[in-house]
Formats: C-alpha cells, sequence, structure tokens
C-alpha cells in the first residue's frame, strides 16, 4: 500500500471517529491539540486503525504517535516491510 493510499484512509478515519472535516485534517495535525482527541478516542480510533489495515500496534509504538504524519510514517513502514 502506498503513502498516498494510506494517508486518505488514515484522514477518513480520523474524520469520522473525531466529527472533523477532512478538509480541516492534515499530516501536520496534532492529535491532540488540533484534533481535540482524547484517550478515550484513540484507543477507539487504535482499534480501527489495526482493524482496518490489518496490523497490531504496541502501546509504546501508539506513544509516539504525535501528528496525522506519525501514524502516516508508521503505518507506512510496517506495511511495506
Amino acid at each position: 500500500m502506498n503513502r498516498t493510499e494510506i494517508k486518505e484512509k488514515v484522514i477518513t478515519i480520523i474524520a469520522r471517529k473525531f466529527d472533523i472535516d477532512i478538509t480541516d485534517i492534515l499530516e501536520k495535525s496534532n492529535l491532540i491539540a488540533d484534533l481535540q482527541s482524547d484517550s478515550l478516542d484513540m484507543i477507539d480510533f487504535v482499534m480501527t486503525i489495526e482493524h482496518v489495515f490489518s496490523v497490531s500496534i504496541s502501546d509504546e509504538d501508539i506513544e509516539k504517535w504525535a501528528t496525522v504524519g506519525n501514524i502516516i510514517d508508521y503505518l507506512e513502514a510496517i506495511l511495506n516491510e
């Protein structure tokens, strides 16, 4: 899966989960500051990401996710190993 496909899926999931317009979500968007996510939102979001991309994500890796771009980078790396 290429970066563009991953980005489109991730942004679509974020828009649905956090009820945000797709055009307001950028790679530099911070999950907490810009997208107003909290820990419960993140649990549901991570479960959805794991399901959609058929991956298992450790808590340590999730802690490194500050921006949308971090998530896309992470998924791109593990999906293209």
